[in-house]
């Protein structure tokens, strides 16, 4: 199974990071720890693991929670990746994607 972070994720990740560590850089630490390792056990998770995502009309793109914030990522055939990761209050524009 091949496993992708787009740019974009990798950018979300950090920025939540950022936001936390203002206040905790421990806590900064774990939380965005904790969202890596919950995306990467995806690839030992069943294909059609998570819900799909209500803002795209496609069975393919699926997402996760954890805390506050959605793991949004593409399944296709031996890849999954992972496009974003979005506060669960953030308003998720497509087109960025």
């Amino acid at each position: 199974m091949v496993f992708i972070w787009s740019k974009k994720a990798f950018s979300d990740l950090k920025g939540i990071h950022e936001h936390i560590a203002k206040d905790s850089t421990f806590y900064a630490k774990k939380v965005s720890q904790n969202i890596y390792e919950k995306a990467q056990n995806l690839r030992l998770a069943p294909p059609q693991i998570g819900k799909k995502v209500p803002e795209f009309n496609d069975k393919n793109i699926r997402e996760k929670s954890i805390y506050s914030y959605r793991i949004i990522f593409r399944i296709q055939p031996g890849t999954i990746n992972i496009i974003a990761v979005v506060h669960k209050r953030q308003i998720l524009n497509i087109d960025e994607l």
